[in-house]
């Protein structure tokens, strides 16, 4: 069994003011240069990487009263699937001891982990802070 994101939520970031997006096994981004493919990417990257050592002021979205987003949020839900990347129900026994107490339940009792990375600029220490946190929904 593995699992995946099957869904992110992207706020703040880059050229991204607000974007749910649903995400398969396999994802194709197709899009005209400039409209946000590598937006996404670096969002995930922010989540489940390394990428807020790379932050800067200009990966913070820019609205049209040129006023810059105090913070970037991004929201991943991972789910489990079999072999055939049909969902699954429950997270095995290796999944279950690595999320532990963060796995939540759906109403239908489907199991899920909602995490959210939350980056902000950090006024005392200078630079950037990035915390990571599980959400109940």
């Amino acid at each position: 069994m593995g699992i995946l994101i099957d869904s992110a939520r992207i706020a703040g970031f880059r050229g991204i003011n607000n974007l749910e997006v649903s995400l398969s096994r396999i994802t194709v981004l197709l899009g005209i240069n400039n409209s946000g493919k590598t937006s996404l990417l670096k969002a995930l990257h922010l989540a489940v990487g390394d990428y807020s050592r790379s932050l800067s002021e200009e990966d913070f979205f820019i609205g049209s009263d040129n006023k810059r987003t105090q913070q970037i949020l991004v929201d991943l839900r991972i789910v489990t699937i079999d072999s055939d990347e049909n969902r699954v129900e429950l997270f095995d026994d290796a999944w279950q001891a690595e999320f532990g107490d963060k796995i939540k339940a759906e109403a239908n009792g489907s199991q899920y982990v909602a995490l959210r990375t939350c980056s902000k600029q950090s006024p005392i220490k200078g630079g950037f802070e990035t915390t990571r946190v599980t959400l109940d929904k």
